[in-house]
């Protein structure tokens, strides 16, 4: 359900910014795999940054973009925890 939600969010964003979903949905990912080995998480943020680095070398986005999606990735990863350890 995040993910949809982190959809619309960048979609209602898109008459100022065109947010990259890509740099978005690879720094939520690396959120819900944080109670993992560091190991996966060193792994899974050096693909973060790969697939956010890959959007500028390809002129798909721009700087401000990609860190707005990655902000977006992790303000609903942050959630994600947040939300999953409510009481009840």
């Amino acid at each position: 359900m995040l993910c949809g939600f982190l959809i619309v969010v960048a979609m209602l964003a898109s008459p100022w910014m065109k947010v990259s979903l890509h740099a978005s949905f690879a720094t939520f990912a690396v959120l819900l795999l944080w109670p993992l080995d560091m190991r996966y998480r060193a792994l899974a943020c050096v693909a973060a940054v790969g697939i956010a680095g890959s959007r500028l070398v390809l002129g798909r986005h721009t700087l401000a973009d990609v860190l707005a999606g990655s902000l977006l990735g992790a303000l609903f990863g942050a959630c994600f925890w947040l939300v999953l350890r409510l009481p009840g």
